[in-house]
């Protein structure tokens, strides 16, 4: 009984027409010819980003280990 379920003509119709969406999205969709640039305020250090004295210390917000 659940093999002819499963092998409806609707079912296959179905299978058949999502395939088509997801080929016409997939070909439908534009490729970025060419990231935008990051300016940088000193060579090698990209603006907008934090300066290495105001990164936080990771390890201050986890609690102490317990011996």
């Amino acid at each position: 009984m659940m093999s002819q379920v499963c092998n409806t003509p609707l079912r296959k119709i179905l299978l058949v027409l999502a395939c088509i969406a997801i080929t016409v999205g997939c070909a439908s969709f534009e490729r970025q010819s060419k990231p935008a640039t990051v300016p940088e305020i000193h060579p090698g250090i990209l603006a907008g980003y934090l300066q290495p004295e105001a990164l936080p210390n990771s390890l201050a917000h986890h609690p102490p280990l317990a011996p």
